[in-house]
């Protein structure tokens, strides 16, 4: 979101706040409902606008109930689509009727081969082979939905600021309006609305 020296960065100056929903487990960092449904309570105290969530998982009630609690105080909650493959099961919390769910696209336009797929498919960003320092300071390659979602969420941060000036649609909704539509005509399970085009949202 704020760029790292070799990746300019999508709202370089924004006020970022970061939450490390996840607790360390033998060798890995995992994340349970009580984790992700603290951090999401901690952020809608702060009042931010938008939530990314670069996660995904199995569906849990805890989290739903939270996460519809905090979109309805119309607090934006994108989410990455997953990466278990076209024929794997929906990842939450991207399939929950609250979430902005996010597929990734490479720089061809094509579907990442790993991306969650589905009807909740809202947008399309890029994340596959995006240029970023990796966890030791060096640039690297990454490909997942995790890097797509925050083009969105970036993208309904910098509309937020002109809520109001095209008619009731909200920052989503402009959005899904002017993305560039791919696949199946109109929106589909692969891609949503398409790749989200911020330049023909934006008035």
């Amino acid at each position: 979101l704020l760029g790292d020296g070799v990746f300019a960065g999508l709202a370089p100056g924004a006020t970022v706040i970061a939450v490390d929903a996840f607790h360390r487990s033998g060798d890995v960092d995992e994340a349970d409902a009580y984790d992700l449904a603290a951090a999401l309570d901690l952020l809608a105290r702060r009042q931010v606008d938008v939530i990314n969530l670069s996660l995904a998982g199995p569906a849990n009630a805890v989290l739903d109930q939270v996460g519809a609690a905090i979109s309805a105080r119309e607090i934006a909650i994108v989410a990455a689509s997953g990466n278990k493959g076209p024929d794997g099961p929906a990842a939450y919390p991207a399939a929950y009727p609250w979430a902005i769910a996010i597929t990734a696209t490479d720089a061809d336009n094509q579907a990442y081969r790993r991306s969650g797929r589905g009807p909740h498919i809202r947008l399309a960003a890029p994340g596959v082979g995006l240029r970023l320092l990796d966890i030791r300071g060096r640039p690297a390659l990454h490909s997942r939905t995790s890097y797509a979602a925050p083009f969105i969420a970036a993208a309904i941060a910098a509309l937020r600021s002109d809520d109001g000036r095209d008619g009731a649609a909200s920052p989503i909704e402009r959005l899904e309006r002017a993305a560039l539509d791919l696949g199946a005509a109109g929106r589909d399970p692969v891609f949503g609305h398409g790749l989200v085009q911020l330049a023909g949202a934006c008035r």
